[in-house]
């Protein structure tokens, strides 16, 4: 399945673009899709993972313009055509 990924700065800035598309196996969810989209392009590690591992606290995920979190979290399970967005933190007073 193909799924449309957005990223927006910081993370366009290390690509270049701020749009791709990722083909994923039918049933990958949102941690798959970043663990591809990281794989692809191992300049964005650093950007979305902590030294553990783990998905950096900050980074959020919209599933069709949905919030990952307000879903299944990164578990969300996504289909053809998606698309996945990824926002840094966004900060404001």
């Amino acid at each position: 399945m193909r799924v449309k990924v957005k990223l927006y700065f910081p993370f366009r800035r290390e690509l270049g673009q701020d749009e791709l598309v990722l083909t994923l196996p039918k049933g990958a969810d949102v941690a798959a899709a970043i663990r591809e989209l990281v794989r692809v392009h191992p300049q964005l590690r650093d950007r979305l993972y902590d030294p553990q591992g783990r998905l950096q606290r900050f980074v959020s995920a919209l599933v069709n313009g949905t919030q990952a979190q307000f879903l299944r979290g990164l578990a969300t399970e996504l289909r053809d055509g998606d698309e996945l967005v990824l926002l840094p933190p966004v900060g404001g007073g």
